[in-house]
């Protein structure tokens, strides 16, 4: 007599497939997550609003958004310069954690 094969072989192995796709998209979305959120805080960091970091999922424009990003001065930067020129903040040239000097009391 001749007996129908069993299916638990394709089965199985269509089961392995279906729960690596589903850890494999699990790990994806988290580091989509964990990038947004990190580029949100360096934005944010920056001088920049947060929501900058949604432009990473534009292809073409995020590399733009990057190059620009990176050499533009930032509005912290302009800010530092400006309360330097006023004569707030930090001399220019010494570094922070040093103290002012004159040192001053209160």
């Amino acid at each position: 007599m001749y007996s129908q094969p069993t299916d638990s072989g394709t089965s199985t192995a269509f089961a392995a497939l279906g729960t690596f796709l589903l850890i494999y998209v699990i790990i994806v979305l988290a580091i989509w997550v964990l990038m947004i959120v990190a580029w949100w805080k360096i934005a944010s960091k920056a001088g920049y609003s947060g929501a900058w970091a949604l432009i990473m999922f534009v292809p073409v424009i995020n590399f733009i958004f990057f190059l620009i990003f990176a050499f533009s001065k930032w509005p912290v930067q302009q800010e530092l310069e400006q309360r330097r020129m006023q004569g707030g903040g930090f001399p220019p040239n010494v570094p922070m954690g040093t103290p002012s000097y004159p040192p001053q009391r209160y």
